[in-house]
């Protein structure tokens, strides 16, 4: 069996495909032009791609082609129609995993099923309008989002990374690390931000700002499959948004007595003549 296998966009040399050798005869192959690929594609039995489009003219000059697989959770890029009139079989990936990563207990993992999508939206909403109670000092907003960045840069790094995400048993997530310069980027502006923004303050971060920082933060939990550790890196914006969840439910629950001066926390503060 001949296989011709795409290693575009898919591995820096971070994975090992040694196993693919023991089924037959295989061509590795990169970044190359279309007309390329069609010649190395032409006398394979088997096409394992990533980004690289299969259409009806690769396929008119693939005659042997039995099996097409790519090496994502989607098959956008494979002409399906046509796969299916020469009798191809067509092959994705698993889907993202539903299972919840939880820090300190590397082997419980529970799978929430259709319920992660629920959990996901929590995490990303919550996220969002945690930065923006948080907004309300100079400075006090954007240094611990730069933080986050951060540690999910890292986070994101070696869940993009075989290797790294096995020896620390992290879930692997192929791709992932491309938005570690994503990351980089946003830790950049938000110092740079940050300049201004140090007391006194010359430039505000406003809800624009604060809400799409949260979302952003989420986000990148989400994707590296660390959202629960979102409560410890992101522990500031926690314990503000708790603060008036706390002050909210106590003055419903007393008929208007208040558990701190006012809430976010940083404003009892200030009433307290704490700078």
């Amino acid at each position: 069996m001949k296989i011709a296998l795409s290693t575009s966009g898919m591995t820096n040399g971070d994975l090992d495909l040694s196993a693919f050798e023991k089924l037959g005869e295989v061509k590795y192959f990169g970044e190359i032009s279309r007309e390329e690929i069609i010649a190395i594609a032409s006398y394979c039995d088997v096409l394992l791609v990533n980004k690289v489009i299969v259409d009806g003219a690769l396929l008119d000059a693939c005659p042997k082609l039995k099996y097409v697989g790519t090496f994502a959770t989607g098959y956008n890029v494979v002409d399906t129609e046509e796969c299916r009139k020469r009798g191809i079989t067509v092959c994705n990936v698993p889907d993202y995993s539903t299972r919840l990563s939880v820090p300190f207990f590397k082997g419980f993992m529970p799978d929430l099923g259709i319920f992660y999508l629920v959990f996901a939206c929590i995490v990303l909403i919550g996220s969002s309008n945690a930065v923006n109670l948080t907004d309300g000092l100079d400075g006090l907003a954007i240094l611990p989002a730069v933080i986050c960045a951060g540690v999910y840069m890292v986070f994101l790094y070696v869940a993009g990374h075989a290797q790294f995400a096995q020896y620390l048993q992290f879930p692997f997530v192929p791709g992932v690390g491309e938005v570690v310069v994503f990351c980089g980027a946003l830790m950049g502006a938000g110092l740079g931000f940050l300049w201004y923004n140090a007391q006194p303050a010359q430039v505000f971060m406003g809800d624009v700002g604060s809400l799409s920082l949260g979302g952003a933060i989420g986000f990148m939990a989400v994707l590296c499959k660390q959202e629960l550790t979102l409560v410890l890196v992101g522990g500031l914006f926690v314990i503000e948004t708790l603060s008036v969840i706390l002050q909210v439910a106590y003055f419903r629950y007393t008929g208007g007595k208040r558990l701190f001066l006012m809430a976010p926390l940083h404003h009892h503060f200030e009433k307290k003549g704490l700078p």
